[in-house]
């Protein structure tokens, strides 16, 4: 039973004669009840260090370095309070650095670290003052890093509960970083993962005070850039980024946010998107996809209940932007470009129960689309290149049926289009031009 182990806990270090395994030391450092802590240093490890803290009752601490390589792997455990299991397994990882830290009254917290032939690497976990009941659940902890070089990786929770955090690293020059905190004491039962694959990708995850949030970013290739911020009171959310290829960035914010969605994927080259999800944006959706090279993606939705905005672009440098605030209910928003040089413009605002619809193929076309007050529908549809269109509607529909209504479709090149609504109720403007 755990109360009687021994009083040394169990340190091991398999040690050769020869000088050059020499360098291996392990220390464990005990204080309190029902605490164990185990060292393991094997063959080939050159240089090693494991070092374990404990203080306080329940805590439970594993070390494990077998077969590691030229100077591998520094290990340092330690503890205050309650805490839970925490384990380190480095294998064939040249190099690589582990630590974890446990302050005063964490609690029920689970912590796992395994590098695998991962040269350099080093990976990262502080729980901190964690004031919650343990029997109200643990956090988890994860980070795997497994055949690269330089991998880094950060998870830090404090003051939250029930929380999972799990990064995973293949490849090389990645860096990784969770940070799980409640300022306002309530961060309960969320949810971030981040794994790497290919070379030199940065994600980072920052969840401060929600509930039930889910963030996860997932990239391939090479150079890719990705953060999410989940933030005060940000509950019931959930944000996804997908990277492949090369030189994407892609960042997601959702402050005071409540039961809204976030994709972003990029595939191709040197794509960039933001997303800010602002003041009680509830149930907003919002779905970004980025292929081709170049691309610019932004929406904004502040204080704009069930909205929906949708970018879809392909070809080459492409930009496309979405606002929808100030009480844009029921707002729907959707961009679809292909080609090269396109620009596309909804802007959403008091615009309650509005549609708004620009679809472009070709090059250098330029879409404008503005909706204030409520009912307001409006379609844009270009083909061809060197097309310019734009809609401006304002007032609100003063019947049942009678929504302002507004349509542009043009074919071929070099024509332009304009339509302005304002005021009344019931307009209807359609311009064809090359059909």
């Amino acid at each position: 039973m755990k109360r009687t182990i021994l009083s040394t806990a169990i340190a091991l270090a398999f040690s050769f004669s020869s000088g050059a395994f020499a360098a291996n030391t392990a220390t464990v450092t005990q204080n309190g009840d029902s605490n164990i802590a185990q060292v393991i240093q094997g063959p080939l490890v050159t240089g090693a260090t494991a070092v374990i803290n404990e203080t306080g009752s329940g805590n439970d601490a594993d070390i494990t370095q077998i077969n590691c390589g030229t100077n591998c792997g520094t290990a340092t455990v330690t503890g205050s309070g309650t805490a839970g299991y925490m384990g380190v397994v480095q294998n064939n990882a040249g190099g690589s650095t582990a630590t974890f830290v446990q302050d005063a009254n964490t609690n029920g917290d689970v912590a796992t670290i395994n590098q695998t032939a991962a040269t350099n690497s080093k990976a990262e976990v502080d729980q901190t003052n964690l004031l919650l009941d343990p029997s109200e659940g643990t956090n988890v902890a994860l980070i795997n890093q497994l055949t690269g070089d330089s991998l880094t990786a950060l998870i830090k929770q404090d003051s939250s509960l029930n929380n999972l955090a799990t990064i995973n690293q293949t490849g090389s020059l990645h860096n990784a970083t969770i940070t799980q905190t409640s300022s306002m004491g309530d961060g309960v039962l969320s949810g971030a993962t981040i794994t790497q694959d290919g070379v030199s990708h940065i994600a980072s995850i920052n969840q401060d005070s929600v509930w039930f949030a889910t963030a996860t970013t997932n990239q391939t290739g090479s150079a890719n850039n990705a953060s999410i911020s989940q933030l005060n009171g940000s509950d019931y959310v959930t944000a996804a980024i997908t990277q492949s290829g090369t030189g994407q960035i892609a960042g997601i914010v959702q402050n005071n946010s409540q039961y809204s969605d976030v994709a972003v994927t990029q595939s191709g080259s040197n794509q960039m998107a933001t997303v800010n999800q602002l003041n009680g944006s509830d149930y907003a959706t919002v779905a970004i996809n980025q292929g081709g090279a170049g691309h610019i993606a932004n929406v904004l939705q502040d204080n704009s209940r069930y909205a929906s905005a949708t970018i879809t672009q392909s070809g080459s440098t492409n930009t496309a932007s979405i606002s929808q605030t100030a009480m844009s209910d029921s707002a729907i928003a959707n961009i679809l470009q292909n080609g090269t040089g396109n620009n596309a413009t909804i802007t959403q605002a008091n615009a309650m129960g509005s549609n708004a619809d620009i679809s472009q193929v070709g090059d250098l076309n330029v879409a404008t689309i503005n909706q204030s007050a409520a009912y307001n529908l409006a379609k844009v549809d270009q083909l061809g290149s060197s097309l310019s269109a734009t809609i401006t509607q304002s007032g609100v529909g003063m019947s049942s049926v009678l929504p302002n209504t507004a349509t542009i479709l043009q074919s071929g090149s070099f024509q332009v289009a304009t339509i302005s609504q304002g005021g009344g109720a019931g307009n209807s403007a359609t311009i064809t031009q090359g059909r």
